[in-house]
């Protein structure tokens, strides 16, 4: 088996519906032949087992007894498959037809390849901003100022969140690639594990990436192959992972980085969140973002 594909799901029925959907009618009996599916459900209530289990009978479903977040689930789901790689797939995704033959061939062509993250598109096939450098108390500083969204700087400077739409138009070695598509090697996690499940959800990835940059594996970003992620759909709402992200970073520095670097970190999270709070909330008016922001200030 060459690749193994593993969904988790919570209560995301319609869109985990729509995703298989997408793969079991846009591939072809050969493509499928090399690739096993595993969804596993985080003891939903909305009907996606019983869904899942009625429409696609040849897919390998783990029920869970509880929400046991996402890197959790996920390494359920790496423990229980075969594949020489292992693709990590929101599903809040769509995939467009003969994505999986390109990413087999990709797969086959690349025999040096660790890991690879493609290109996500919005509902409205605008670029997705989804890979980044490595965070550092410098990218995070430019990220929380606002830096790096300035049009002359965003384009030189290694942001956390790369958001030059330019950037996604070439194949590259980054830090960092997006959870909602992730390939990986099974030889990468034989020598570094799987997901920190310390991370509930948002930011695993982004610790995962450290780990595999440190043992000398790369993280390739490719334009080639596209899909389309309907971000925040699998998660809780359009402004999910805010706070998570705030919470996942400083796990990461703790586990990461110098001790010094902690209390500089939740100083310039704390700037960061105040100037969204003003801006969001006294500029913009909107509430909803800006009690988030008001309580991921309390929280850095």
């Amino acid at each position: 088996m060459l690749l193994s594909i593993i969904i988790v799901s919570f209560n995301t029925q319609e869109f985990l519906i729509n995703c298989l959907n997408s793969i079991f009618e846009g591939s072809s009996i050969d493509s499928m032949n090399n690739i096993e599916i595993i969804v596993v459900d985080n003891a939903s209530t909305d009907k996606s087992v019983e869904l899942v289990k009625k429409s696609f009978p040849h897919v390998k479903l783990i029920e869970n007894e509880k929400n046991l977040g996402f890197a959790k689930a996920n390494n359920i789901g790496i423990k229980n498959a075969v594949g020489e790689f292992i693709l990590l797939l929101n599903s809040d995704t769509i995939l467009p037809p003969h994505t999986l033959e390109s990413l087999l061939n990709y797969i086959k062509e690349n025999k040096d390849l660790d890991v690879l993250g493609i290109k996500l598109l919005n509902s409205d096939h605008s670029v997705q901003y989804s890979l980044g450098y490595l965070p550092n108390l410098f990218n995070i500083l430019l990220w929380m100022t606002f830096l790096d969204d300035l049009p002359f700087l965003k384009k030189i400077l290694p942001a956390y969140h790369i958001s030059d739409k330019d950037f996604y138009d070439h194949k590259r070695e980054v830090g960092w690639v997006s959870g909602a598509f992730f390939l990986i090697g099974k030889h990468c996690i034989e020598e570094i594990g799987s997901l920190d499940e310390q991370i509930f959800m948002y930011g695993e990835e982004v610790e995962w990436c450290q780990r595999l940059k440190n043992k000398g594996f790369k993280v390739i970003y490719s334009p080639s192959i596209e899909i389309i992620h309907l971000k925040g759909k699998s998660g809780s709402g359009k402004y999910a992972g805010i706070i998570e992200e705030f919470k996942a970073l400083e796990y990461f520095f703790s586990k990461h980085k110098p001790a010094w670097q902690k209390p500089l970190l939740r100083l310039i999270l704390k700037v960061g969140a105040l100037l969204r709070l003003i801006l969001f909330g006294i500029i913009s008016g909107d509430r909803e973002k800006a009690t988030i922001y008001a309580k991921a200030f309390k929280m850095a």
